[in-house]
């Protein structure tokens, strides 16, 4: 079996091949139409995609060589903003110190081959390792409705139940809250361990809209 490493992207070639990627993924694995993609080089890349982005990749180890199958990209809200995502999610009533610990996760994906697999939980655990570790509190995600349970098992709740993404359609938006612990550990998440080795403030949880 291949070895697998996740790590941050940051050099320009190598989220060349994460955009790659997505474009792989939706048009060819998926076969579906998003917008803002550019069929001439084959990629995707939209507005949230600016320098302050922190994206992961998964690369599969074949002896000397390595080939990307899956990525996710986490936006802090304190790092350059997350655009109209404070809307769509409905996080305007929060604050500003509480934005401040606020994270949105997208385009978490990977190769067909790899579903069913524990690629898509690692490389959350990992985006959410580096996000603890930086003072955030809470994720927000969109997904279709298909896939609730899998984000519930890393330890999601349903934030809103009937969400329609400008782009992609009706779906759910899911928040995910990084200092429940007891949340996490009923549900067995992968991130209960992260949690348990984090910094000692308790910081009170965001309210609920």
């Amino acid at each position: 079996m291949a070895a697998m490493q996740i790590e941050r992207v940051t050099s320009p070639y190598d989220l060349e091949d994460v955009y790659r990627l997505r474009y792989e993924v939706y048009y060819k694995d998926m076969g579906q139409q998003v917008p803002f993609s550019c069929h001439t080089h084959q990629r995707i890349i939209e507005t949230l995609d600016h320098s302050e982005a922190i994206v992961f990749a998964a690369y599969e180890q074949h002896g000397g060589q390595r080939s990307i199958c899956g990525t996710v990209r986490v936006n802090f809200v304190k790092n350059g903003g997350i655009g109209d995502y404070v809307r769509y999610y409905q996080l305007e009533h929060l604050t500003a110190m509480q934005l401040d610990r606020v994270s949105v996760t997208n385009w978490l994906m990977f190769h067909r081959q790899f579903r069913g697999t524990t690629i898509p939980a690692r490389l959350c655990t990992v985006a959410f390792s580096f996000a603890s570790h930086h003072d955030i509190e809470s994720d927000f995600i969109d997904c279709g409705y298909d896939r609730i349970p899998f984000f519930q098992r890393i330890g999601y709740v349903i934030h809103l139940d009937r969400f329609v993404h400008p782009e992609f359609g009706p779906g759910a938006v899911m928040r995910l809250d990084l200092q429940d612990e007891a949340h996490l550990e009923s549900c067995r998440s992968p991130l209960l361990r992260l949690v348990k080795h984090a910094r000692g403030r308790n910081l009170p949880s965001l309210p609920t809209p």
